[in-house]
C-alpha cells in the first residue's frame, strides 16, 4: 500500500533467452526475447492505492493490467495485508484477476529489511506467485531476493531472480538483475529497471 498521495512509476528493459515467458521447446531455438515493462502505483487515501502496468515484448504483444488495493483486515503485529482485484488485456482478450500479499518489514544492521509474498490468479488463465526479502545495506542500496512461480495452460516456470538496487537520488533508483529458471537450467533474464517516487 502506499501513503496518501504518493506515486511511485517503474520502467523496466528485459532480455530474456526465450522469445517469450511460456516459449515451447520449439520456440526457445528463436532469438533472444526483449520486453519493455512499465508499472506505476498512486496512493489514493489511507485504504486504497491504484495500481496499472503494461507491457510488451519484441513481437508487439502487449498486456495491460489495472487494479485496486485495499487493506485486508486488522494489521497483526508487524505483518500487513492488502487485496487488489483488475482487469486484464492480453491483446486477444479481456479478464479479471485478484491478487493477495502479505508482508512485515525486520530489523537488519542499522537499516532494515522486509519480507512478501504475493499470490495472483487470473481468468485468462494464469496463476502466480512471488516470495520477496530484501535488505538495506550501505548508501541505500538494496539487495532483494525473489522466488516465482508462474503456470499456465501451456507451460511453469519457477526462477530465482536476486537484484542488486542503488538509490540515484531525486527520488530515483536504478534495479539490475538476474532470473535463473529452476526447473529448466537453461533459461535465464537479464533486467534492467529504473524506479522513480514522487
Amino acid at each position: 500500500m502506499r501513503g496518501v498521495g504518493d506515486t511511485f512509476v517503474s520502467a523496466t528493459a528485459i532480455i530474456s533467452s526465450d522469445p517469450h515467458p511460456f516459449a515451447t521447446a520449439e520456440e526457445r531455438d528463436g532469438p533472444m526475447g526483449k520486453f519493455l515493462g512499465l508499472f506505476a502505483e498512486y496512493g489514493y487515501n489511507e485504504k486504497l492505492t491504484l495500481r496499472g502496468s503494461f507491457g510488451q515484448n519484441e513481437a508487439g504483444t502487449q498486456t495491460t493490467t489495472f487494479a485496486a488495493q485495499v487493506p485486508l483486515g486488522e494489521q497483526i503485529g508487524d505483518w500487513r495485508s492488502s487485496l487488489s482485484s483488475g482487469g486484464i488485456y492480453d491483446g486477444e482478450r479481456f479478464g479479471t484477476f485478484a491478487s493477495v500479499a502479505v508482508g512485515r518489514g525486520f530489523p537488519f544492521r542499522d537499516n532494515g529489511g522486509w519480507m512478501s509474498f504475493e499470490f495472483e490468479h487470473s481468468d485468462i488463465p494464469t496463476s502466480k506467485a512471488v516470495a520477496t526479502v530484501g535488505v538495506t545495506v550501505e548508501d541505500g542500496r538494496m539487495l532483494i531476493s525473489q522466488l516465482r512461480w508462474q503456470k499456465d495452460s501451456r507451460n511453469e516456470i519457477v526462477t530465482f531472480a536476486p537484484s542488486v538496487a542503488a538509490p540515484l537520488g531525486g527520488g530515483r533508483t536504478v534495479q539490475v538483475g538476474l532470473a535463473q529458471d529452476i526447473l529448466e537450467g537453461e533459461r535465464f533474464a537479464l533486467s534492467l529497471s529504473l524506479w522513480q517516487r514522487f
